[in-house]
């Protein structure tokens, strides 16, 4: 029987297209293990854990994964990347969503998946995944730039005092 109750990460731009991005769902073969199905850059890819599953919700731990449940992270702006990830699997719920940003773990369970399960890196998301000497390159229009610590605004005011602080650093 499966741990993976549910596997879902969509990464769609503002007009919910998909062609440049994520929609993944969980499948359970037959004999109980998973299978996560991606739909990426409009392709189809299986990515058959099988006897690996334990080291895939390993790798989520140690990602942290789970710090993303229940949080909003969102650039206030109109146009732009959108996603959602839902996960469930022991005795973890995952749920998150975002707007024109990528947390740390997103970003870090996105690589692992391309590295080490051969999951392409959508186009729309290869931006956030490219580095420059350690450092995450300037935002494109739309997009906000790469923090490296947790950003979780919850109000306006905080979207607020972060831009001032931007302006004057």
């Amino acid at each position: 029987m499966s741990r993976i109750k549910k596997f879902s990460i969509r990464w769609h731009d503002a007009w919910n297209n998909y062609e440049e991005g994520y929609y993944s769902l969980l499948e359970i073969k037959a004999d109980g293990s998973p299978v996560l199905c991606f739909m990426a850059n409009n392709e189809a890819v299986r990515i058959e854990l099988g006897d690996r599953e334990t080291e895939f919700i390993d790798k989520m731990n140690e990602i942290g994964i789970e710090k993303l449940n229940n949080n909003s992270f969102t650039e206030f702006c109109h146009d732009g990347d959108t996603w959602l990830i839902y996960i469930i699997y022991d005795d973890k719920d995952i749920a998150a969503e975002g707007h024109c940003t990528m947390p740390r773990e997103l970003r870090n369970l996105i690589s692992y998946l391309n590295s080490e399960w051969n999951l392409p890196i959508c186009k729309m998301i290869s931006y956030w995944l490219k580095e420059k000497n350690g450092k995450m390159p300037k935002p494109r229009y739309g997009q906000r730039k790469w923090l490296d610590d947790d950003w979780r605004l919850n109000n306006r005011e905080d979207f607020v005092k972060l831009k001032m602080e931007s302006l004057t650093n």
